[in-house]
């Protein structure tokens, strides 16, 4: 391992943050939609139980 690498792993270990700030990671990080939709997979599963043969559906 290139020792800069391991030198700035090591660093990075060091860090403490404590609960849900994250902020040290701004602009460090990158988000990707998902391949598929919570609601789609969710809705497959939602029948309306006063009307037979009847979906109910969650919008986004």
């Amino acid at each position: 391992m290139d020792k800069e690498l391991l030198a700035f792993l090591l660093k990075e270990e060091e860090y403490a943050f404590t609960g849900w700030d994250f902020s040290y990671l701004n602009n460090r990080m990158t988000k990707e939609m998902l391949p598929w939709s919570y609601n789609d997979i969710v809705n497959e599963y939602l029948i309306d139980e006063t009307e037979p043969h009847t979906r109910l559906f969650i919008s986004e």
